[in-house]
């Protein structure tokens, strides 16, 4: 499987479409067993693991945005089934908890297509359905995971605060990024046959 996923050649706009082109280039997520996540825990076969992607040069590889400096905490929801049983999984089974009780839902998948596009000045309407087709496919998705299956899907977070402080001139100002409080979540993963959900974490989410 090549490396490079796709490389999509756009012009932007103003005075940087009289120079050469922006290249919107990302690298294709590699899948790997649950286990081997630092984040991940083990019930009668079925292993969940969840990778958050808040470092500037992971974002920046995968989505081709640094999704922190907006405030968005991507999330890679990893499951590997190796049960004889088929498992249920679905992004309404997977909970962002700040504190103990706030739910933060995730971002709808136009929200995170729109944000890159302004980043990259606009695609045309060609670049656009890529890159929204890309983000769709990258999106956990309900689904059913077969046995010996492992599946993977990212979920992108509205978790960070946005906290500007001005300078006394007014010309000036800094915007830091800030928790307001710990984040964790938990995952569910339903078994097709015995009708028994399993409950994983609650995974605590850093924040750099």
């Amino acid at each position: 499987m090549p490396k490079l996923l796709f490389i999509i050649g756009i012009m932007t706009l103003g005075l940087t479409a009289c120079s050469s082109p922006t290249r919107y280039e990302i690298v294709e997520m590699p899948q790997r067993e649950a286990d081997l996540y630092p984040l991940s825990e083990t019930k009668d076969g079925i292993t969940v693991a969840v990778d958050e992607i808040t470092n500037t040069e992971r974002s920046m590889q995968y989505f081709g945005v640094d999704m922190f400096k907006h405030g968005i905490v991507p999330v890679n929801v990893v499951i590997s089934n190796h049960t004889e049983r088929k498992q249920l999984v679905s992004p309404m089974d997977v909970l962002l908890l700040r504190g103990r009780q706030a739910v933060i839902d995730p971002l709808p998948i136009q929200s995170i297509t729109s944000l890159v596009n302004r980043d990259y000045w606009y695609f045309d309407e060609r670049t656009y359905n890529q890159v929204r087709e890309y983000f769709n496919d990258l999106t956990m998705q309900e689904m059913v995971l077969m046995p010996n299956e492992v599946y993977q899907g990212v979920l992108f977070f509205k978790a960070v605060e946005l906290d500007k402080v001005y300078r006394d001139d007014g010309n000036f100002n800094v915007t830091s990024l800030y928790p307001k409080k710990s984040l964790n979540i938990k995952v569910s993963v339903a078994d097709l046959e015995t009708r028994e959900r399993m409950h994983f974490g609650p995974f605590p989410i850093s924040v750099r």
